[in-house]
């Protein structure tokens, strides 16, 4: 069983901006080494808002919490010399 946490949005935030919020990157990595946009996993996770631009303020969604081991970002997978520090 996952979990997940609520987030309330602001009047005019991204699916990106929260992702970015939540986890610190846009793009995770999977254990099969599939990039995928860090903000699906919100979508997914709410299926019953809509996929607009913006979002108005005041929506109450379920954010997943990553277990350690299920995701890495690009940049952990990413060499440290090859890093943008």
């Amino acid at each position: 069983m996952s979990e997940n946490f609520e987030y309330i949005t602001t009047d005019g935030e991204r699916w990106d901006q929260i992702a970015y919020k939540a986890y610190g990157v846009i793009t995770l990595v999977d254990d099969a080494g599939t990039k995928r946009p860090a903000m699906q996993m919100i979508i997914e996770a709410n299926p019953t808002v809509p996929v607009t631009d913006k979002l108005p303020g005041g929506v109450i969604l379920q954010v997943p919490v990553l277990a350690t081991n299920s995701a890495k970002t690009a940049t952990e997978l990413t060499p440290p010399w090859k890093r943008n520090l």
